[in-house]
């Protein structure tokens, strides 16, 4: 299926829901200049995983009205008389599936713990898995995990949702998370550089998102020397299986992190990618000087004929 590789923009995906009305920060149903300018700014960044940099011109009028939204008069009932349904945290599209692998996955969705609901059309999907190729595929149209058969399902849900969760949480105190010697595609065997900029404390917690949603504990170890107070640094890896997009996560406070690197170290090597947000998102409401950042890196066998 090679329809299953096409990319889809951030900015045109995002301009969409922008015009649904999630832009409407204030929800006065008119979305402004300013309003449109942040939202896609924000989020483009996070869904491209810093691969595209929007920018709006001319940059002026901010309070100036693009769009009147229309919104239903406050407690108004929809069609039916029955309030509409919440929309699903995430959209998967199923290809290649007979039909009792359709129906299965269908099952599967039902049982995960965000709300997921499978859909027809690839171009409406968060997510799209080729049963037939064993692909994970992301809106971005990269390889969000390789050899993902039905069981890996629920793992690579769990981790697109905690990477959203974790991007949305450092867009409120963040760090510059960089991969060398580029952010593209790396093959196996190849070694890549992680350098983080703007860390706050003694050291920094390293760790690793695999595209099934498996957590890797980085840094640091209980062997690492005590570290001083850089505010840049930097770990060397080389690329090993299991291939896709996995993401990199950074986290520093003025406050200790120990607890938070003990509880890291007991997920490592599972499919807790769920668990390690909720982590964060608990320990960071009682840090101070708290910071994150989040970044993708996507990998792939030495010789991958796709």
């Amino acid at each position: 299926e090679n329809g299953t590789r096409r990319p889809r923009g951030a900015l045109s995906w995002l301009f969409a829901r922008a015009v649904r009305g999630e832009a409407d920060s204030d929800g006065d149903g008119v979305l402004r200049r300013a309003e449109l300018w942040r939202f896609i700014r924000e989020n483009v960044r996070m869904e491209s995983d810093a691969r595209q940099t929007p920018n709006l011109t001319p940059n002026r009028g901010e309070d100036e009205p693009v769009l009147r939204l229309g919104p239903a008069p406050e407690g108004e009932a929809a069609a039916g008389g029955e309030a509409p349904a919440p929309d699903p945290a995430v959209r998967i599209a199923v290809l290649g599936a007979d039909a009792e692998t359709l129906a299965a996955a269908r099952e599967e969705a039902r049982r995960m713990p965000e709300r997921v609901e499978v859909v027809a059309r690839r171009d409406s999907a968060d997510l799209v898995w080729d049963a037939r190729r064993r692909e994970l595929v992301t809106r971005m149209g990269d390889v969000a995990a390789r050899g993902a058969g039905l069981a890996d399902l629920a793992g690579a849900v769990g981790k697109w949702q905690a990477a959203r969760d974790i991007a949305a949480m450092s867009a409120r105190g963040p760090m510059r998370l960089r991969i060398l010697p580029h952010d593209g595609l790396h093959r196996e065997g190849a070694r890549v550089t992680v350098r983080l900029e703007g860390v706050r404390g003694a050291r920094p917690t390293l760790f690793d998102l695999s595209g099934n949603g498996v957590v890797h504990y980085l840094y640091p170890l209980p062997e690492d020397p005590p570290a001083g107070g850089s505010t840049a640094w930097a770990w060397e890896f080389e690329v090993t299986a299991p291939f896709g997009a996995d993401h990199l996560v950074a986290v520093s406070a003025e406050s200790s992190l120990d607890s938070l690197n003990a509880a890291l170290a007991r997920l490592d090597g599972r499919p807790a990618a769920r668990e390690a947000a909720q982590l964060l998102a608990e320990t960071a409401a009682g840090a101070s000087g708290w910071s994150s950042g989040i970044q993708g890196l996507f990998t792939a066998p030495a010789e991958d004929g796709q």
